[in-house]
Order: structure tokens, then C-alpha cells, then sequence
């Protein structure tokens, strides 16, 4: 009701995305992007807000494993952005792979992220991404012969260490964490 035809379009853009993040926090990912994709289209193409758009929409894409949309919009980032966007950029496309499967891909990415840019500045789920890539590339997490490690060879999360269990095929013991982590 705040808004009107005199309502710049940065303000009017950023209320859409909110309504976007609100809806998409419900669980209704499909409106969340209608709304996001919304925003961003009202934006002119030299505002100086349309790379946060552009990130707000990839951060979406990057978690449905669907960056690849936006392939042309990330490199239209201007160079000259801070550090900081560089490597958040690099981030998502990490967890993008990671969400796909294409576990050497991200992890040719991990050393382009800047050791400079903590893992809180990046984006949602950085975290989770790295544990993950850890867990597809260890040969001892995919062996399912009785000779693989008991333990993992590193602290993992709880989560990661169900998964941990259910990729070197112990089952049982999976179960036991998932219900420990409940």
C-alpha cells in the first residue's frame, strides 16, 4: 500500500524481493523465484543494485542446483565489484556443484575462494557445501568394504556423520546417529 508510481524502483524492487524471501521461508520456492525474477526485471540494467538482485536470484538457483541460468548474468557482474562479490560468486557456483554432483568441479573452485572472505560472508549453506564436497571425495566414505575406517577421519557434524555412515555402507550405524541428532 506504500507503494506508488513515484516509489523508486530500487524500493519497490526490494520490496518484491522480501515478499520473495517471506514466501520462499514457507516453503513455496517457485514464488520465491517468480518474485525475485520480478524484482530484478524492474530494475534498469545500470542500477546500481541489480548485482545484489542478480545475487539474491543466483543464491535461489545455486541451492535447486540450477546456476547455470544465470550463467551470463554473474559474468556481467561488473569486474571492478569488491573481493567480497568476486568470491561469493565463486561460492555459489561451489555449492551449485556440490548440489549437482560434480564433485571435481567444486573442488577446483575451493581454492579460488578467498581466504580473505570469511565462510559467514558468503552465502547460505557455504558450510554445509564444503562438508559435503568433503564427503563425495573421500574414497573412504564410498568404500563399502568392512576394511573402511570405523571413524571418519575428520570431526564432521552430526548430519555428516550419518551420511558419512550411509556412504560407507553402514547402516545401522547411521540410524543410530540419525536418532541421536533428533
Amino acid at each position: 500500500a506504500l507503494i506508488s508510481p513515484e516509489t523508486p524502483r530500487e524500493i519497490d524492487a526490494y520490496v518484491t524481493l522480501v515478499e520473495g524471501r517471506l514466501v520462499g521461508s514457507e516453503g513455496n520456492r517457485v514464488r520465491e523465484e517468480e518474485l525475485i525474477r520480478q524484482a530484478l526485471a524492474s530494475l534498469a540494467n545500470g542500477s546500481r543494485r541489480r548485482p545484489f538482485f542478480i545475487l539474491e536470484l543466483a543464491r535461489l538457483l545455486a541451492r535447486l542446483g540450477r546456476l547455470t541460468e544465470l550463467t551470463r548474468e554473474l559474468s556481467a557482474i561488473p569486474a571492478g565489484e569488491s573481493d567480497v562479490l568476486r568470491t561469493q560468486v565463486t561460492a555459489l557456483r561451489l555449492l551449485n556443484c556440490v548440489e549437482v554432483g560434480q564433485a571435481d568441479e567444486a573442488a577446483r573452485l575451493v581454492p579460488r575462494l578467498s581466504a580473505d572472505v570469511p565462510d559467514s560472508l558468503l552465502v547460505p549453506g557455504i558450510e554445509k557445501a564444503r562438508t559435503l564436497l568433503r564427503l563425495m571425495r573421500e574414497p573412504s566414505s564410498r568404500a563399502e568394504s568392512e576394511d573402511a575406517p570405523a571413524v571418519p577421519s575428520a570431526d564432521l557434524p552430526d548430519w555428516g556423520l550419518v551420511l558419512w555412515c550411509l556412504l560407507s555402507g553402514r547402516v545401522h550405524q547411521a540410524l543410530r546417529w540419525a536418532r541421536l541428532c533428533e
